[in-house]
């Protein structure tokens, strides 16, 4: 227990630290994020490091803030058939067992960010994943105020069409 204090006491102090003004701040925007491999955002290197800098930023006290997308099928695993050809297989998360809370607004209700498309509107949920002191923001479009076709514009990392991906970095 005196361990456990301990640990607890040394990261208190590690979150606490106030935020270092003398530099400037940083918004940090990308399609993925490596941070841990049950939070499956990512694909690779540059993920990871993306990752690396939002741990970075919360070491050196940075005022940063990132943004990004939560993938309900995250990036695919890959498998082989029998006839040797690669296959991809879409595991979808569980939003409520991850690392990461859903923002909610001044009554309690999740927040929902509203992004003007041509003609029509795309309904956000947030989400907030704490990394260190970085706070990394989350876009989950699978809200029922969207159209099923919608819906699918954060299902997958850089999956579908290349509407769909253009549509990812609008939301961006």
């Amino acid at each position: 227990m005196n361990r456990l204090n301990d640990v607890y006491t040394e990261f208190s102090n590690y979150i606490n630290q106030p935020v270092n003004t003398d530099i400037p701040s940083v918004a940090y925007f990308r399609m993925e994020y490596g941070l841990t491999d049950i939070l499956n955002i990512y694909s690779g290197g540059l993920g990871v490091l993306a990752g690396d800098y939002l741990k970075e930023a919360s070491d050196c006290n940075v005022n940063m803030v990132a943004v990004g997308f939560l993938y309900r099928n995250g990036y695919f695993t890959q498998a082989l058939s029998v006839e040797g050809q690669q296959i991809a297989i879409y595991e979808p998360q569980n939003f409520n067992m991850l690392p990461l809370e859903q923002l909610l607004d001044e009554k309690g209700k999740p927040f929902v960010h509203i992004l003007d498309f041509p003609g029509y509107k795309v309904y956000c949920n947030v989400w907030k994943v704490s990394v260190g002191r970085v706070p990394l923001y989350l876009l989950d479009t699978d809200h029922p105020k969207n159209s099923e076709y919608d819906r699918q514009i954060s299902s997958q990392l850089y999956g579908g069409d290349w509407e769909n991906r253009l549509k990812q970095e609008f939301l961006l």
